[in-house]
C-alpha cells in the first residue's frame, strides 16, 4: 500500500536523528485524508552530480572534491549508515542520487522510502526504530523487488530478501566501484 510506505518513510526518517539524515519536522494528515511530512530544506548537489562532474574532469570539482574531500564525504555517509544500522534500519536504495552534499561538505542521506527495519542486526540499538509496518498486515515489502536496478545490492538483486542487512546495502551505494 502506497500510503503505508509513505507513512513508514516519514516515521523511519523522523526517528533517525543524525547529522547525515535529513530531519523530518512534521508528519500529519491534510484535509481530505492524505498524509504528508515536511523536512528540512536541503541545499547542495547530489553525489551523482558531483561524480558526473569529476568524470568529465571538471577542474573546479576536482579542486573542491579532491581525494581527501571525497574520503571525508564517504566517511560521513558511512557514519550515517552505521547509525541507521544501529537503530535497526537498512536503507535499501542507497545510491549517489540519494545523497546530497552541502556547500560546506555536510552530507544528507535522502529518500528512505524503501528502508526496512531489521531486528537481527549484530550491533542492534536498545532504542530501535519502529513503523506502521510493524502492525499486522502492514509489511509492504515482503518478497517484492524494489529500488533502482543498477544500485541494488547483489543479495537483493538475487531475491535474498530474508538476508536484508547492512552488508547487502552499503556496496550498493555506488561508492565502492
Amino acid at each position: 500500500d502506497g500510503i503505508a510506505r509513505f507513512v513508514a518513510e516519514a516515521q523511519i526518517t523522523a526517528q533517525l536523528e543524525h547529522p547525515s539524515v535529513v530531519p523530518v519536522h512534521e508528519i500529519g494528515i491534510m484535509p481530505g485524508g492524505m498524509p504528508y511530512f515536511s523536512m528540512k530544506l536541503v541545499k547542495g548537489r547530489s553525489l551523482d552530480d558531483i561524480i558526473n562532474h569529476l568524470r568529465v574532469n571538471d577542474r573546479e570539482f576536482h579542486r573542491t572534491y579532491n581525494q581527501l574531500a571525497r574520503l571525508r564525504l564517504f566517511q560521513r555517509i558511512c557514519q550515517g549508515m552505521a547509525y541507521a544500522h544501529a537503530k535497526g534500519v537498512v536503507h535499501r536504495d542507497l545510491k549517489p542520487a540519494n545523497i546530497f552534499v552541502g556547500e560546506f561538505g555536510e552530507v544528507q542521506i535522502m529518500d528512505w522510502g524503501l528502508a526496512t527495519t531489521v531486528k537481527s542486526l549484530p550491533d542492534y540499538d536498545e532504542d530501535p526504530v519502529s513503523t506502521v509496518r510493524t502492525a499486522p498486515g502492514m509489511n509492504t515489502y515482503g518478497g517484492a523487488h524494489a529500488g533502482t536496478p543498477a544500485s541494488l545490492s547483489p543479495g537483493h538483486a538475487r531475491g535474498e530478501f530474508r538476508q536484508t542487512g547492512p552488508r547487502f546495502g552499503l556496496c550498493a551505494a555506488g561508492l565502492t566501484r
